[in-house]
């Protein structure tokens, strides 16, 4: 076969593979945080990582072509951390908290214990492909153990994957999955909070049912209270849900087309949900950020034009 011919094959070859590769991976952020005084972070895929002051005003404070996931560090543990793969850091002014801002991979939180908890496929794996396969624990000196085996037996039996990270005031973790919510305590037990996730009135249809992490009704970032309750994005149902610690799910906050939630933060009663348009394409997503108060009241406090 001539040289030019097999070149040709190639890089169509090639260019299917991509195609294919974007439509079963591509999706924009998740991350959201809020720290101890209202300051909201969230994540603007392809632009970088951006700050709503209390008064309201917008401002990037870190400039990335990428951009998936945030985590808020409020002791500053992973400050003289080692450079890795896994985020960059970013600095708050007059604070020692820091942000981890993970441009690419899987959903991660710094827990209580001044660990960082992330989505992998370690061992077995690499840590960001597969990166939703099980949870793997890394020190700020950055020794890396697989957390609760259990749960990595737990995924792969339900068919779900690692699609949010939350823990609460106890250290528990809370994972999020396409159709399930974990929960994992500090010694590696794992209970099952919810499954199948069952939301009223959503004609969601993934494109690939049997993909462990693209599935109906297809949750992504979550939070909890410190009473327990669990707020959680569905993004394939346009909606916020909240769980009971008994497990009862009810909608809280649904988002007109084209938008759709992806991220979740609490603080105190105030829920603040990241949204995304076109969630459901490749391209034209931008972020906008609304709060829902304890009275039910939604407010924009964010919405970034699409230029």
């Amino acid at each position: 076969m001539p040289r030019t011919i097999r070149i040709s094959i190639l890089l169509a070859v090639l260019s299917l593979f991509m195609v294919f590769a974007a439509g079963s991976f591509a999706h924009p952020a998740s991350g959201i945080v809020v720290s101890a005084n209202g300051e909201v972070f969230f994540v603007h895929t392809g632009q970088g990582l951006c700050k709503i002051e209390a008064q309201g005003r917008l401002t990037y404070l870190h400039k990335d072509t990428g951009g998936h996931w945030v985590a808020l560090d409020t002791e500053g543990k992973f400050a003289a951390a080692a450079d890795n793969r896994l985020f960059k850091r970013v600095a708050l002014s007059g604070a020692k908290s820091i942000l981890l801002f993970a441009s690419g991979g899987a959903p991660l939180v710094v827990n209580r214990d001044g660990n960082l908890y992330y989505g992998s496929g370690f061992p077995g794996g690499d840590d960001t492909t597969p990166g939703g396969h099980t949870v793997t624990r890394m020190s700020p000196g950055g020794k890396k153990t697989l957390f609760a085996p259990e749960l990595k037996a737990t995924l792969e039996k339900l068919g779900e994957a690692v699609t949010g990270l939350a823990a609460d005031r106890e250290g528990t973790l809370f994972v999020a999955c396409p159709s399930a919510i974990l929960k994992v305590k500090m010694d590696g037990t794992v209970t099952t909070l919810v499954h199948p996730v069952v939301v009223k009135d959503c004609d969601f249809a993934s494109n690939e049912p049997r993909s462990r992490f693209f599935h109906a009704p297809y949750l992504r970032g979550l939070d909890v209270t410190e009473e327990g309750t669990v707020y959680a994005a569905v993004t394939g149902c346009r909606c916020v849900v909240k769980i009971t610690p008994e497990g009862k799910i009810e909608t809280v906050l649904k988002a007109e087309q084209p938008w759709a939630p992806t991220g979740i933060a609490v603080r105190g009663k105030e829920v603040f949900v990241l949204e995304y348009s076109n969630t459901d394409k490749h391209t034209g997503w931008t972020p906008r950020v609304r709060k829902l108060g304890p009275d039910g009241k939604v407010t924009i406090l964010a919405a970034v034009a699409p230029d």
